[in-house]
């Protein structure tokens, strides 16, 4: 099964991915420096970007079946509530998901696999269920899956301990929804402040382009032009972290 703390580009994914950020990283370097050396040097960063870019892909993977979970914690809740046992409400879980979500979905995967081994492995649902939350590496299931085992183990009142624990998840899960769902704009926002400079400087190369001679020609114009690079990079970044918020 997947494990969702990393993600792999393989393929054409990942030829696309280097042709793509080759030609961007390659025509920053032309505008900031029309140097082929340092052309060249900004194409080899594609390398240390895709891990940024995996990194951030598996933070959205993540991200997706957090989402996804939140749909499983309604199912389960509704089940618990009639009296059923965790291994059926899974069972249940997985014809009812199959209806909001397709069969590609992380959530129906899981789902499927669980209830599979669960009927023709007879393996224990709280073992598949600790495989799943480590596989995903989200708090919000590690925390659902910590509290069944302890019920479970220590005989406590079960349907009460859960049913309070899924309204309690709910709550988390639908505001990081919504925090992700205000921040969005700000990164975009972001995204399009960081490419104006970028614009600028392409106009200036077609409109004039014997403007911004001093800037290649000159030590003292590379060090600003190097400067001015470094600033929106950075900006970038620092707005990126702003808006990313945990909870």
């Amino acid at each position: 099964m997947i494990n969702y703390d990393t993600y792999q580009l393989t393929g054409k994914k990942r030829v696309y991915f280097y042709l793509i950020v080759g030609l961007l990283m390659a025509g920053v370097g032309f505008l900031f420096y029309k140097s082929k050396l340092i052309i060249i040097l900004f194409i080899a960063l594609s390398y240390p970007i895709e891990k940024y870019y995996v990194k951030q892909l598996a933070q959205k993977m993540r991200r997706e079946l957090s989402y996804q979970f939140r749909d499983l914690l309604y199912s389960l809740s509704a089940s618990f509530a009639t009296g059923r046992h965790m291994q059926e409400a899974l069972i249940e879980a997985e014809s009812g998901l199959k209806l909001i979500y397709d069969e590609k979905a992380a959530i129906n995967r899981e789902l499927a696999h669980m209830v599979k081994r669960m009927i023709e492995s007879k393996e224990s649902e709280e073992e598949l269920l600790w495989d799943f939350a480590i596989r995903s590496n989200v708090e919000d299931i590690r925390n659902f899956v910590d509290i069944y085992s302890i019920c479970k183990r220590t005989g406590g009142n079960m349907e009460k301990v859960i049913m309070r624990a899924i309204d309690v998840l709910l709550d988390k899960i639908d505001i990081k929804r919504e925090i992700n769902t205000l921040t969005a704009q700000k990164r975009m926002e972001s995204y399009i402040l960081t490419a104006i400079p970028f614009i600028l400087l392409i106009f200036l190369h077609i409109v004039s382009p014997n403007y911004l001679a001093v800037m290649y020609e000159t030590i003292e114009g590379r060090i600003i032009m190097t400067l001015a690079l470094l600033t929106i990079v950075t900006s970038l970044f620092w707005n990126l972290k702003l808006t990313n918020i945990s909870i």
